[in-house]
């Protein structure tokens, strides 16, 4: 009798690590031993740093957002600009006699503070959803994740600068001139920019897995509006005043507002900055680490 016919042997699989334009396959597992893994801390580092490289893409895109918001606008982004003065002068004008002060000198702690607070909420907002619109991007082309954060953080700034000479004018009118303490602008700028982007990889990649966020973040920033001092002076308020300096918030609108309007920056408020930056730096990071592969199958 013939021998039995041998199956076929089945081919071999490899077993070695397969390459998807440089990432090693442990950083696009979610299993919780690959996510913590010495590779999967280089594949982020890594992110940050081509998306630092790549200022040109996110300048673009950050540019290309901003111009599809307001296509088809007759004034464009001027809208902006023009609801915020006139905010700044019928909230002030009201806001000044509540509190017993003149418009001298009331009006130009509202226009900076608000102008502050913009910056802060459109970090906030834009936060939220910088995944989730990056879809389109995000499942076709292989770009930096970091990328669509450093777009979001550019654009915002522009929108800050652009509103900036109308604050500088309404100081100019009531006789607040600029001085040595401006400069401190500088780095408050880049505080707060970083806070946008500890802000915008954290809420973004939360929302992108949980879309019930947004809403929920939106009610909160507006509680938050009304409890960092904008409108009103935390001295006024007595021992609630001293509560508030427990808001973040309170904090990166004061080393702002502090360069605009000449006065020497509260060592408090930067001494809470940098702290809440740095926990924050590490915390996102963390997060980066262990959530990035999955960002693109959230949205």
């Amino acid at each position: 009798m013939s021998e039995p016919s041998q199956p076929a042997s089945a081919a071999p699989v490899s077993l070695a690590p397969h390459r998807l334009g440089g990432t090693p396959p442990s950083i696009l597992t979610s299993g919780h031993a690959h996510a913590w893994s010495g590779a999967a801390f280089a594949a982020a580092i890594a992110d940050w740093q081509q998306g630092l490289r790549s200022w040109q893409l996110w300048g673009m895109l950050g540019w290309s957002e901003l111009r599809r918001r307001y296509r088809r606008s007759l004034l464009g982004p001027f809208w902006i600009t023009l609801s915020m003065a006139i905010f700044i002068f019928a909230i002030g004008t009201v806001f000044s006699q509540l509190a017993g002060s003149t418009l001298q000198e009331f009006l130009p702690y509202v226009a900076t503070g608000y102008l502050a607070w913009m910056l802060i909420s459109s970090f906030i907002l834009d936060g939220c959803n910088v995944f989730i619109a990056a879809q389109p991007f995000l499942r076709s082309v292989r770009l930096p994740l970091s990328s669509f954060v450093f777009g979001a953080v550019w654009r915002n700034l522009v929108i800050f600068l652009h509103n900036l000479p109308v604050v500088l004018i309404i100081l100019a009118l009531l006789g607040v001139w600029p001085n040595g303490w401006i400069l401190m602008l500088i780095p408050a700028l880049l505080a707060n920019a970083l806070a946008g982007a500890i802000l915008a990889l954290v809420l973004g990649m939360i929302s992108a897995r949980f879309r019930d966020i947004i809403p929920i973040v939106g009610s909160v920033t507006q509680l938050l509006f009304f409890l960092t001092p904008v409108l009103f002076h935390p001295m006024h308020l007595g021992l609630v005043g001293d509560l508030l300096m427990f808001n973040p918030v309170t904090h990166f609108v004061e080393i702002i507002r502090a360069s605009l309007l000449g006065q020497p920056p509260s060592a408090l408020s930067w001494i809470a900055v940098l702290g809440m930056l740095a926990v924050g730096t590490i915390g996102s990071f963390l997060m980066f680490v262990r959530f990035r592969a999955r960002i693109t199958y959230w949205v």
